[in-house]
């Protein structure tokens, strides 16, 4: 959730995780249907980007899904093109101690990818910190826009 908030807020969409929770909850007083990017379960729905920035931004997933044991991609060199563009990447990854969560790719510098991660105020982290990734979603102007 503090990602998708971090990813609106770089494109100029002010909001918060709150704002962001409380948009994907409801619609006018009812639950807001996964179609129009409301929740899947306890699952955040990268497609609130697309709504919530009026279709000005577009979301891309990639990768295997949910997290399989042997299923991570490995050579991050797979997000340079994205990077390059300007687009903003979140992936998907497993810290040290085995618990997944998101974390937004800022930028390459000198092979490595630096990265904000929510969980942890370190603002020098970088992707390599947790080794592997097996999902990552790609958000960038929608065409035409």
């Amino acid at each position: 959730m503090t990602d998708m908030a971090w990813v609106l807020s770089a494109y100029g969409f002010q909001v918060n995780p709150l704002q962001l929770n409380e948009w994907m909850n409801t619609e006018g007083g009812n639950v807001r249907p996964f179609s129009d990017g409301g929740f899947w379960g306890a699952s955040v729905n990268w497609k609130a980007i697309d709504f919530v920035s009026g279709e000005d931004l577009q979301t891309d997933r990639h990768g295997n899904g949910h997290f399989k044991e042997g299923t991570s991609l490995t050579d991050p060199t797979v997000l340079d093109g994205y990077l390059a563009n300007g687009d903003l990447v979140v992936v998907q990854v497993k810290d040290s101690y085995g618990y997944q969560h998101w974390v937004t790719v800022k930028a390459k510098t000198n092979g490595d990818y630096s990265i904000m991660d929510p969980g942890f105020s370190d603002t020098s982290a970088l992707l390599a910190d947790y080794h592997t990734f097996w999902t990552y979603v790609v958000v960038s102007k929608a065409k035409g826009k």
